[in-house]
């Protein structure tokens, strides 16, 4: 449970000096902890991708992270128990499909979205969720009503959004948004009280279900409210002019990433890598991602799907780099305190297949095992033990069946 004493006993009237609490200390020691989630919409080419020995990096592709070979585990034979070919990509940072969910507590959450609201991290923002590709992109991301989180694909307001200040009028703007808003859920309050007063016991119990997702809004217009006046960190970075070109396009995604978990504005983000092949501009690549990834082992075809996931995995590679060479005020750095995961719900786009879904885990948080055969057990009994590295003890996420607990 997380709570702010201070704040409690200020409320409560009382003012008291309390010793410090072991939950406190808990609680510190999690602050600083991120999730990174880059999710593939296409997946990966298979014959490419896996490694075929003990090395994690001894496939074509997986050789681009050779620096990082004793730091990172491949999963092997690992799954969501359904199927749904390209219907069922979303699912791979939840474990369920959204029509599959509807009947749980917290629907199709994401393993981000759990992290978040278990934690509640001090932060400008609680998530960040990034796609490349327009609106192609498929959502990866969802909260505990089954709902997607907004999507941001463009870098210039991503760049705005964590290093552009307001104008004063738009601040002001902003401010009057959100008091018009504190207005509207005040008045929602009042009807709901007269409501739950003049109706049956079952509208009490449908009004109080209501009443918790109306405070749900009224603490996220809190906090933006709290965060008006407070002041975005300066960095020296500039998106550059030729976003499109080969070289920078997806790199400009992690360089953003990386600023934002450096000045703490996000601890958990998402990255969508796009269905849209105008998205990933690459030397060589001239034929769209989706046709491609219907390759019928036509060379031609393989090649350029070797040039497309190559070129993502050493993006994320060099991502990484930075992470590790990125020291904090602790003393630690940003890898240190970081769990990240790279895959995919699709697991041959060739055939539609959604079973052995490509999935790489790093970060200092996890401890490294190489190759890991899964043997068919579900991707989401990694995520219970990746959550519980985040500071989120639980033994049930998803559609896990056990845990890692031990291994990762």
């Amino acid at each position: 449970m997380s709570f702010d004493r201070r704040s409690f006993l200020k409320a409560a009237g009382v003012s008291l000096l309390l010793p410090p609490l072991e939950s406190e200390a808990a609680q510190s020691s999690n602050g600083s902890k991120k999730l990174l989630c880059v999710a593939l919409n296409f997946g990966v080419h298979p014959g490419y991708f896996f490694p075929k020995d003990d090395n994690p990096c001894s496939s074509r592709v997986l050789s681009a992270m050779e620096a990082h070979k004793k730091d990172m585990t491949v999963l092997l034979n690992t799954q969501h128990p359904h199927k749904g070919g390209h219907g069922a990509v979303h699912s791979f940072l939840s474990g369920y499909l959204v029509k599959n969910a509807q009947q749980l507590r917290e629907k199709n959450i994401s393993i981000d979205q759990k992290f978040v609201k278990e934690t509640n991290p001090n932060t400008r923002y609680k998530s960040l969720q990034l796609a490349m590709g327009g609106a192609g992109t498929m959502h990866q991301s969802w909260n505990d009503k089954g709902e997607p989180m907004r999507n941001i694909y463009s870098l210039e307001e991503i760049y705005g959004k964590l290093f552009v200040e307001p104008s004063k009028k738009g601040r002001e703007l902003r401010r009057k948004i959100l008091t018009n808003k504190t207005s509207v859920m005040d008045f929602v309050h009042s009807q709901a009280k007269r409501m739950k007063r003049f109706g049956t016991k079952r509208d009490g119990e449908i009004i109080d279900s209501y009443m918790d997702g109306v405070r749900g809004v009224e603490k996220r217009i809190t906090e933006s409210t709290n965060w008006l006046d407070v002041k975005k960190p300066q960095v020296t970075y500039k998106l550059p002019s030729n976003l499109m070109s080969n070289a920078s396009y997806l790199k400009e995604y992690y360089e953003l990433i990386h600023l934002a978990f450096m000045t703490d504005q996000s601890r958990a983000i998402t990255l969508g890598i796009p269905a849209n092949p105008s998205a990933v501009p690459i030397d060589g690549v001239s034929t769209g991602y989706h046709s491609l990834t219907h390759h019928g082992n036509q060379p031609d075809r393989l090649k350029q799907l070797y040039l497309i996931d190559s070129h993502n995995v050493k993006c994320f590679n060099d991502f990484v780099s930075q992470m590790k060479a990125t020291e904090t005020a602790t003393g630690k750095s940003l890898y240190d305190q970081s769990a990240m995961i790279y895959g995919s719900g699709m697991g041959d786009a060739n055939n539609h297949s959604n079973k052995r879904l490509p999935a790489i885990l790093i970060g200092g948080l996890l401890k490294p095992q190489g190759v890991l055969d899964m043997k068919g057990k579900n991707l989401s009994d990694a995520y219970v033990t990746i959550l519980n590295k985040l500071g989120v003890y639980l033994d049930k996420f998803g559609n896990n069946r056990g845990d890692l607990n031990g291994q990762i």
